[in-house]
């Protein structure tokens, strides 16, 4: 699941909406709720746990699927230095 799907879930809208350019500001459901769900799904999805505060740093969904990307990153570092 990529980062729009599970933000069109949490927002409970068509994945057809979110093309990626979009200010969150500007969508109409996305507040503490979906927040909360969007955190959930990327946390069961990609085994990632995002902080509040980084996601409310996020303006666009652009810059949420890079804070994503980034943080899959780390994870995968934290994974190899194990080894």
């Amino acid at each position: 699941m990529d980062t729009r799907e599970m933000l069109s879930q949490a927002m409970e809208l068509p994945r057809s909406k979110l093309i990626g350019k979009e200010k969150l500001a500007e969508l109409e459901r996305w507040d503490s709720l979906a927040l909360l769900n969007f955190m959930a799904l990327v946390d069961a999805n990609c085994q990632i746990t995002l902080s509040a505060d980084g996601l409310l740093k996020c303006e666009s969904i652009a810059e949420v699927e890079k804070l994503i990307t980034e943080a899959r990153s780390r994870s995968d570092e934290s994974v190899h230095q194990r080894d």
